[in-house]
């Protein structure tokens, strides 16, 4: 059988080793340094043959493994061609994603800041988890616009994290939240609780605790171990920022080794609004 190759099909190939030959370009500096070195006539033929081969072989291998450890179809769609991002992703799983724990010392419009944080990831193509900590006021459930009843009240009867998770309320494309009507009361059965984050964080790239103020510090510490990132809102008073260590003493050991961020909310006081977020 013969093989024909078209002109279109050796353009194809033409662009697909663009990114190679550029990668691999310098590959002939070494021939600068002749002058430099003691028998060049030698070594440099030595460095090339050493240096070009084991490139060739680091590539082969990487490109082995990309093939072996990331379905074709991740390869073809990963976001920006980078496909070395969706490899590590498939291989190491959770690396890389985050667990927000979003608390403050005070009313300060927390929950504007944690929803809008929501809507704003989910808009950027992430995929995101909202879960509402506070059982009494509900204020994620303001937000979100939505009718459901049934989502973290029914997280007791559930015992499989999957099941937990079918609780969720859609919201959007790449939002799922998980909170209750306001005239749903119910208690939070925290051990199942951390089962549904853990979970949800396995699912998701970003998952967003709006940590209930006042929560009882057995159960914030745990919120804030389970977390990656913490978000501490404030508003602009001293007031305000002067309680950051008075509120959070007992679970100061919660902060170690996270990523914390101290987000003053500008519309802290007037009407929430989704254009909130714009001022932290």
């Amino acid at each position: 059988s013969t093989i024909t190759f078209h002109i279109s099909d050796i353009a194809k190939i033409s662009t697909a080793t663009v990114g190679a030959l550029f990668a691999s370009i310098s590959w002939n500096n070494i021939t600068f340094v002749a002058g430099e070195i003691k028998e060049p006539e030698k070594n440099v033929k030595k460095a090339l043959k050493i240096g070009v081969g084991a490139v060739i072989l680091l590539y082969i291998l990487v490109n082995i493994i990309y093939v072996v450890s990331t379905p074709i179809s991740a390869i073809q769609n990963a976001p920006g061609d980078i496909v070395a991002a969706v490899s590590i992703g498939e291989m190491f799983g959770t690396i890389g994603k985050k667990i927000i724990a979003v608390i403050s010392p005070e009313s300060c419009g927390k929950t504007t800041i944690a929803v809008n944080l929501a809507y704003e990831l989910a808009n950027r193509g992430i995929s995101t988890c909202l879960i509402d900590t506070d059982n009494e006021k509900k204020d994620v459930y303001y937000y979100i616009h939505q009718q459901t009843v049934g989502s973290l009240s029914r997280l007791v009867e559930c015992e499989e994290p999957e099941d937990m998770y079918k609780l969720g309320i859609p919201v959007k494309d790449n939002l799922l939240a998980f909170t209750d009507n306001k005239g749903i009361s119910y208690d939070i059965n925290y051990s199942k609780l951390y089962k549904l984050i853990a979970h949800a964080h396995e699912k998701n790239e970003a998952v967003i605790i709006d940590v209930r103020k006042g929560l009882k510090s057995e159960y914030l510490k745990d919120l804030l171990n389970l977390s990656t990132n913490i978000c501490i809102v404030v508003d602009t008073k001293p007031s305000t920022w002067s309680k950051i260590a008075e509120r959070f003493s007992r679970v100061k050991s919660a902060f170690i080794n996270k990523d914390v961020v101290v987000a003053v909310n500008m519309d802290a006081g007037k009407t929430a609004s989704k254009s909130a977020v714009r001022n932290v």
